[in-house]
Order: structure tokens, then C-alpha cells, then sequence
């Protein structure tokens, strides 16, 4: 059987040269995680984002989770996706420096309440 997520969350990730650090962004949580690596953002951006729904769960307000990137964030993430696919469907490389994909929503260990986490 195909897996397949519902209702992922979008993250983009990009290396900023200035800085010398990955970044990665929950576009739909303006969330962020940074990293020396690709997969330290990623699990920084994914400890923040168990976090701030803790927070919403504790606060019974499922409406402290949702707070959108900037436009510009949701732009790159779109030209970020689709080079990656042209580069797949046409086998070569990927661009290194940037990527954009997604996590499942996260299921809460605790959650008593009756909206909408997992």
C-alpha cells in the first residue's frame, strides 16, 4: 500500500552562506531550525515545532499553531520543489544548497483534547 500524508508540513530548507549555517523553516508554523548540517536543522526545526504544540495542546488553543511564513518563503519553497523535480525527472543532480519537502503532522504523546493534532 502507498503511504501518503493528509496534512504534511512544508518545510524549506537553504544553507546561507553569510552565516555559514542550514536553515530550515515550517512554512506554515514560521517555525525555524538551524543546524551545521541539513539533518541538524531539520531535528531542531522538528523539536520546535513538538514544542509549540505542547504549548497549543496546554493552552486547549489549536490556533497558537498556525502562523504563516513570510510569502517570500513559500515562493522559494515552490521554485525549490519543482527544480528538484526537474532534476529528478530528468536524473541530474540536485541543486545542493537548498531543499524543500515535508514532515507528516506530528502525533502528540498526551493529547486529551478534541481537535485536530495526529
Amino acid at each position: 500500500m502507498t503511504e501518503f500524508c493528509e496534512t504534511p508540513i512544508s518545510v524549506l530548507g537553504f544553507f546561507d552562506n553569510d552565516e555559514g549555517v542550514w536553515s530550515a523553516v515550517a512554512l506554515e508554523f514560521d517555525l525555524w531550525g538551524y543546524g551545521d548540517t541539513k539533518e541538524e536543522s531539520l531535528e531542531e526545526l522538528k523539536d520546535a515545532i513538538e514544542m509549540q504544540m505542547s504549548f497549543s495542546e496546554f493552552k486547549e488553543n489549536p490556533d497558537l499553531l498556525l502562523h504563516p511564513a513570510l510569502p517570500m518563503y513559500y515562493r522559494l519553497f515552490a521554485q525549490t520543489s519543482e527544480s528538484s523535480l526537474r532534476a529528478n525527472a530528468s536524473h541530474q543532480e540536485v541543486e545542493e544548497n537548498t531543499f524543500a519537502g515535508g514532515f507528516p503532522f506530528p502525533h502528540l504523546q498526551n493529547n486529551n483534547n478534541n481537535y485536530a493534532i495526529g
